[in-house]
């Protein structure tokens, strides 16, 4: 795909993805919005409402990427490490908004399996992304690390959440009995791997942004079912602790020539 074709799509992919999830709760879509559907699969993993505010983070960080690496696309200059790490990324950044609107559409109308198959989808496309970005990613610093490297972390950090989220809900949905295991116990084993996968990205492969998001879900699930278990809510805070030690650990293991650089 021409590379200004793909400047011109990204505005165009990327509204329309806001507009299905604008609409998902203005409508809303099939008569319930997001938290209504989420409350029909009662589970301890669910964060607190609040929790998801982190989307407006995930769709600001996403529209500075589309202005600034439409720029680039629209330009052209091939020579350049940080114009072809956007070229790479950007047919995937189209991929990922037809998989977050077709997401919610499928969760509107309470298509639990299909929904997880895409949310599935969903978090491989954004691996893929991240596995691209590491090519290029000791050519890119200063603001350029921000806009062009920091959305997608952030954001595969919340769908790697969401995707342990949802496989729940639809399990929940199916009446599973999780091999007899109790749902507070399961809830406890999903948290514990919400913190190892991110002790992989932290202190592995020095993601500080990914420890940051986990930390937060992990915190809204403290904060939302502490009242129903306080297993589950004390299991949640220390592996939200643990999240930001990592996050930090590895921030200044991978970083000594921070990458920061050019910003302060």
């Amino acid at each position: 795909m021409n590379n200004k074709t793909l400047a011109l799509l990204q505005p165009i992919f990327f509204i329309a993805m806001i507009v299905v999830n604008a609409l998902a709760n203005i409508l809303p879509i099939n008569g319930l919005n997001t938290g209504e559907v989420s409350a029909l699969y009662p589970n301890l993993f669910v964060p607190a409402g609040f929790t998801f505010g982190i989307w407006s983070v995930i769709y600001l960080s996403l529209l500075l990427w589309v202005v600034y690496s439409g720029m680039l696309l629209w330009k052209g200059e091939q020579k350049d490490p940080i114009y072809q790490h956007v070229s790479k990324v950007a047919p995937l950044f189209l991929l990922t908004c037809v998989l977050n609107a077709s997401w919610i559409i499928a969760w509107h109308y309470l298509m639990g399996g299909v929904s997880f198959v895409i949310m599935a989808w969903f978090l491989r496309s954004l691996i893929k992304i991240y596995r691209v970005m590491q090519i290029s990613r000791s050519s890119i610093t200063g603001w350029p690390l921000l806009i062009l490297y920091i959305p997608f972390v952030i954001y595969l950090a919340w769908i790697c959440v969401a995707t342990i989220a949802n496989a729940t809900a639809v399990l929940v949905y199916a009446q599973w009995n999780g091999f007899g295991i109790e749902p507070w116990l399961w809830s406890c084993i999903m948290i514990v791997i919400a913190f190892l996968l991110t002790s992989f990205f932290t202190y592995i492969k020095g993601e500080f942004a990914f420890g940051l998001v986990v930390a937060w879900a992990l915190y809204g699930i403290y904060k939302g079912q502490f009242e129903a278990n306080a297993t589950v809510g004390y299991t949640a805070i220390i592996c939200s602790v643990l999240c930001l030690v990592f996050a930090l650990v590895g921030f200044l293991r991978w970083n000594k020539k921070t990458p920061l650089e050019g910003i302060i």
